[in-house]
């Protein structure tokens, strides 16, 4: 909250405060929504406090601090504000709070800082994410207001403290890599390195979403001298009656770093590494029709509406996604079949994509390639199919009441050189499109979770033919 001083009339002016050589000026938003010549009256009051005819009298700031970012919703008694503040011979910092990100920028003499608000039971986890500067504590209630400089010199380098604070710990953070995972490969190599200019000693362990996982070899911690590198090879084991997607690996990396007050100020890393889809190529018996009926496929096939599979939420694709759907992939007489049976509760609404990457191999972007091969049905249950062997492919769709199944055959001449490959990448979406004119996405969600489905395979899921259909196929 923002004290609402008055003046003579009643009219809301703000409050303003002298503490040593500095100047605070706290305005709420009442006195921008009211007459706004006593606020002007106030601003520049308290933009002389700092400076006089003959340029400023003492080294003091002034520092305006606002309950919202009012340029945005009084926009032109903002301006008159802000011009009485360029006026002042030094510069002035400006404070809002009401938003929900930490940004910080300059116009002109006036450097502008946008903080969200902190109760004191987050304020540890909010410095840990490098989003709260530290530069200025107060308690504003019924009893009064009273505020603590904790270093006023923080005041006037709000450049400083992005960088030194914020962008320092969101390096550490991004500054891991780790291999991808799947299924049949679920080992993954990990490297962290240590971004910042002192020695930092960090705790480690896995974690997972589901029960029953866990990592070897098992470590408990690790210290890093600035530049050095952490890395070592990892193996998952999980329950396999779960992909290894839906258990969302982690390494919890936890360390302490120093803020620009010498303080100690807690960071946790995740590393997340990518885990790819996949498994064994189904052998189906002949004569396996193309029809949609889904009365050869003896498996279960593999999940697509996990939230990890999610790529973007705008009401209708959370935990309880409004479409579903489960990818099987079978070979029968030399030929590549996949089946996506859809559940969703607007099929007008939906679009499925099963993507293909004809090379095979392990994967790599499209750049400078005709790209992958796309079977897709719209809205109106229309198939459409696009990319390099595209003719030779035979595909249905068989509608449901509450969605249908897309079915469809690669025979060797789809693939490059004409031969299936032993490892086959496989991608599907399922876009729900929002109820708006510009027909944006509502929610995607994308088997590999990747998202880049028509720009690389690397995180394709990745099918292995069994050796029987490869030695029939004379592999």
């Amino acid at each position: 909250t923002m004290p609402e001083g008055t003046d003579a009339s009643g009219h809301p002016v703000g409050t303003r405060l002298e503490l040593g050589e500095h100047t605070f000026l706290f305005l709420p938003q009442p006195a921008f929504e009211a007459h706004p010549e006593p606020l002007l009256g106030a601003v520049r009051e308290a933009a002389r406090s700092g400076s006089g005819p003959g340029g400023p009298r003492r080294s003091g700031r002034l520092a305006v601090f606002l309950d919202g970012p009012v340029w945005d919703r009084q926009p032109r008694v903002w301006s008159r504000v802000a011009e009485v503040l360029r006026k002042r011979g030094e510069s002035v910092l400006v404070v809002a709070g009401g938003t929900d990100r930490f940004s910080c920028w300059r116009d002109g003499k006036i450097e502008m800082v946008c903080v969200s608000a902190v109760g004191r039971e987050r304020a540890s986890d909010v410095a840990a994410d490098g989003l709260f500067p530290g530069f200025l504590w107060g308690l504003l209630d019924r009893d009064g207001m009273r505020v603590r400089v904790v270093d006023a010199t923080a005041l006037v380098v709000p450049d400083t403290l992005s960088r030194s604070l914020q962008q320092e710990r969101m390096a550490l953070r991004s500054t891991w890599t780790a291999t991808p995972l799947s299924d049949a490969e679920s080992s993954t190599s990990v490297v962290v390195r240590n971004p910042t200019g002192g020695p930092l000693v960090f705790q480690a362990a896995w974690a997972f979403e589901v029960t029953g996982c866990r990592a070897e070899p098992e470590i408990l911690g690790f210290r890093l001298d600035p530049g050095q590198e952490f890395a070592q090879r990892f193996r998952l084991q999980h329950d396999a009656r779960v992909p290894l997607k839906f258990c969302r690996p982690r390494l919890l990396l936890d360390t302490v770093c120093a803020d620009g007050l010498g303080r100690e100020v807690p960071v946790r890393i995740s590393v997340a590494p990518h885990v790819r889809m996949g498994g064994r190529i189904l052998p189906l018996r002949p004569p396996a029709q193309v029809d949609g009926l889904l009365s050869e496929w003896t498996d279960a096939g593999l999940e697509l509406g996990h939230p990890s599979q999610v790529l973007t939420d705008a009401g209708r694709v959370g935990s309880s996604p409004p479409c579903s759907a489960r990818l099987h992939i079978g070979e029968v007489d030399n030929e590549l079949r996949l089946a996506l049976a859809c559940r969703c509760d607007d099929r007008e609404q939906t679009v499925l994509a099963v993507y293909l990457d004809p090379r095979g191999g392990e994967g790599s972007a499209f750049e400078g390639t005709p790209g992958p091969l796309v079977v897709s049905v719209d809205g109106l249950g229309r198939v459409h199919t696009e990319g390099p062997g595209c003719a030779a492919l035979r595909c249905v769709w068989q509608s449901l009441p509450q969605g249908g199944v897309l079915e469809a055959a690669a025979p060797p001449s789809a693939f490059a050189g004409g031969v299936m490959p032993e490892v086959v990448l496989i991608d599907a979406t399922l876009t729900v499109r929002g109820g708006d004119a510009a027909g944006q996405p509502a929610g995607v969600l994308c088997f590999s979770g990747d998202g880049r489905s028509r720009e690389s395979s690397a995180l394709y899921a990745a099918f292995v033919r069994s050796s029987d259909a490869a030695d029939a196929s004379g592999r």
